[in-house]
């Protein structure tokens, strides 16, 4: 018999992924935790004004680039999908699209990085009216009993920006000086993580390259919803990753060796 195989919702199938703004916040906040119970399985994925600093010195350290990235800019949105072990979506919403305050004349951007966000459909007049205070979510969050928590398995792509932007709205502070500090605080706050493409680098029997939207044609896992807007990569992230453990990585154990690899720091691998 064929085994089981996570499958995206086909296109057209009606699947919510719904939009925080500070209004909804605190209600969307226990709704979250709420599911988490059951779907401890988090995918997660942000949408960040690309980069602007990148030249010398700060090039001859890959963490000092990288901090002073994520301490210059302000994360856009941020995209979780909740699954269980199996990559079960609950009923009604699995995915939550939290939308912050940001603004296009007073923050800091790389030009490129917009111009993609408003192809992909993001209007940025509603994030600076109707955004959410990043402090306010960092601290409903940081209380929420999913941070901090074994149980709970976060995945992504090629995410060390992706956990940075979040490291950094959960302790409304600079990243730590030192990469070593970074790392205590990752595993803190983050116990169990899983970077897809990592994963996908390790158990092709080629040195695979490439994007999301790549390894989703490759797995045959079809996208709900647009490119490039946090949500729709979450849920696009969860089906890859399951996707890929049932096909490649079928046991604990076999999955076990991915734990806490964090891919995008240093250009010969994960940061460990």
């Amino acid at each position: 018999s064929r085994d089981k195989v996570y499958d995206a919702p086909p296109a057209g199938e009606d699947h919510e992924i719904r939009d925080v703004w500070a209004s909804n916040l605190e209600e969307e906040m226990s709704n979250i935790i709420a599911v988490s119970h059951d779907y401890p399985f988090v995918a997660m994925d942000t949408e960040f004004p690309g980069t602007v600093a990148d030249g010398s010195p700060l090039h001859f350290d890959p963490y000092l680039m990288f901090k002073a990235n994520v301490d210059e800019l302000k994360l856009i949105q941020l995209g979780l999908t909740f699954t269980d072990a199996q990559g079960n979506l609950p009923d009604g919403c699995a995915t939550w699209q939290f939308n912050f305050k940001w603004s296009l004349t007073a923050d800091k951007h790389a030009s490129s990085s917009i111009s993609l966000l408003k192809q992909s459909g993001i209007d940025f007049g509603r994030f600076q009216s109707e955004g959410i205070d990043i402090a306010r979510f960092g601290s409903l969050f940081l209380t929420s009993g999913i941070p901090y928590n074994p149980s709970i398995h976060w995945i992504a792509f090629h995410s060390i920006y992706d956990f940075g932007y979040l490291v950094k709205s959960l302790v409304n502070a600079p990243l730590p000086a030192k990469e070593e500090g970074w790392l205590t605080l990752l595993r803190d706050l983050f116990p169990s993580i899983y970077d897809v493409k990592y994963m996908a680098g390790v158990l092709s029997s080629w040195a695979w390259q490439g994007g999301l939207q790549r390894l989703a044609g490759e797995e045959g896992v079809v996208r709900y919803g647009p490119q490039h807007q946090a949500g729709s990569d979450s849920l696009l992230t969860a089906g890859v990753f399951f996707r890929v453990t049932q096909r490649r990585a079928p046991t604990p154990e076999a999955l076990r060796r991915f734990v806490g690899q964090v891919y995008g720091l240093h250009e010969s691998g994960p940061a460990r």
